[in-house]
């Protein structure tokens, strides 16, 4: 929905994923070959225009979508397939970068998501992943309303997943964890959260990015999201 709140966030979370494209080109350290599963960074056929700072340094963008209706491209430097995670349809070793952003828990066999990541990725490339936390501080402290939750999401998620158990099966695919981020630790009431938006954009935007910032240096696995970023150590086999 489109509420002063929603706004807020979503002026938070473009910051964010702003500074990430340029973390993970610091981290992948040259032009780089970018599978993204998911379009997570194309809207309306072109990437996002708080992101184009992907534009300067990836030298070969593929997104993969089952949906036929997201595969539109309106930049020739673009290149969609229609495919799914278990099944990525490119050769081994041939990737930098792969970005999997709130999609993971859509997929039907994550653990084969990411075989297939770790076979696509070129040794010492990046996989980039975004996703909801399910042992998020707000999930600990109220355990029944995340059942409820939980049980209205399992319509469109097969899986629910925290940082530890996601780095624990990338460390079992040949990853190296190096980063892991806490996000949006405010998850309060919606009623509480519109108050807070409708008090002022500038201000409330601001407040949200200082109480991230906190959460994340205190406690990075309570976010109600996180990011995690992990290095392939190895060859495929």
């Amino acid at each position: 929905p489109d509420t002063p709140y929603a706004r807020i966030l979503r002026q938070v979370t473009e910051r964010f994923s702003a500074a990430l494209a340029a973390r993970l080109q610091r981290l992948v350290g040259h032009p780089a070959r970018c599978l993204d599963i998911g379009i997570s960074i194309i809207d309306a056929g072109r990437i996002k225009p708080h992101l184009n700072t992907y534009e300067r340094w990836l030298t070969v963008y593929c997104a993969i979508n089952p949906d036929v209706h997201e595969l539109r491209s309106e930049d020739d430097r673009l290149f969609f397939a229609r495919a799914v995670g278990e099944y990525v349809p490119f050769s081994d070793d041939v990737f930098d970068l792969v970005l999997i952003h709130s999609t993971l828990d859509h997929c039907v066999d994550p653990d084969k998501v990411l075989r297939e990541i770790r076979r696509v990725l070129a040794p010492g490339g990046i996989v980039s992943m975004y996703l909801n936390n399910n042992q998020s501080w707000a999930k600990r402290a109220f355990p029944r309303h995340a059942r409820r939750r939980r049980a209205a999401a399992a319509e469109f998620h097969s899986s629910f997943f925290d940082p530890a158990t996601v780095a624990g099966q990338l460390r079992a695919q040949g990853f190296e964890v190096v980063q892991v981020d806490g996000l949006r630790y405010l998850m309060l009431p919606p009623r509480v959260l519109e108050l807070i938006g409708r008090a002022g954009a500038g201000w409330a935007s601001g407040w949200l990015a200082w109480i991230d910032r906190l959460g994340n240096r205190l406690a990075p696995e309570l976010g109600g999201d996180f990011h995690l970023v992990a290095r392939k150590t190895a060859p495929s086999p």
